[in-house]
């Protein structure tokens, strides 16, 4: 898969977020510099793993849910509309990645020590890593059906012991349960 941004782009991202973080007085206490270590570690971590990730996870969306009615509405122009579908979800993660990094940067650098994010990093980077970021989107929604399938089974298994306990103890149950 050709990368869907510049290699450029997150050097960009981590140069505009030093520059966005408080300046502080020559006084800066190592805390300060372990935390602008742990930015720069999570900025790398989130253009790794999760700009690529993202865009699947837009494309895997688009193609098996999106493009399917986009094709029952215009039958004969599944070339077209696949290009279209492709061009522009790539475009769109294209043009908001630098904003996810920064984003997704800082919240990863808020609950990770440096050595944790530079860990998951370089694992990212092996072959079960890059096997992990592709099924993402197939496990996620395969993981969703199977929880919402699951909930519902709790759910009338609850409902029936609730029921159950309220007619032992006599209590009322209202009609619309």
């Amino acid at each position: 898969m050709k990368p869907i941004i510049p290699a450029t782009v997150p050097v960009l991202v981590l140069a505009f977020s030093l520059v966005l973080l408080p300046i502080k007085s020559s006084a800066q206490t190592e805390t300060d510099n372990s935390d602008i270590e742990r930015q720069i570690a999570a900025t790398e971590l989130v253009a790794v793993s999760q700009v690529d990730a993202m865009t699947e996870q837009l494309k895997f969306l688009f193609t098996n849910d999106i493009l399917p009615l986009l094709i029952q509405s215009n039958p004969g122009k599944e070339e077209a509309l696949s290009k279209i579908v492709t061009e522009e979800v790539g475009g769109a993660a294209a043009d908001i990645a630098p904003q996810m990094i920064s984003f997704m940067s800082e919240i990863w650098a808020r609950h990770f020590t440096v050595e944790e994010i530079r860990a998951m990093t370089e694992f990212y980077r092996t072959p079960a890593g890059k096997k992990l970021l592709k099924m993402q989107p197939v496990i996620a929604q395969e993981s969703n059906k199977a929880g919402v399938e699951l909930s519902k089974q709790a759910s009338y298994y609850a409902m029936s012991r609730l029921r159950e306990r309220m007619n032992a103890e006599d209590l009322v149950i209202p009609d619309r349960l």
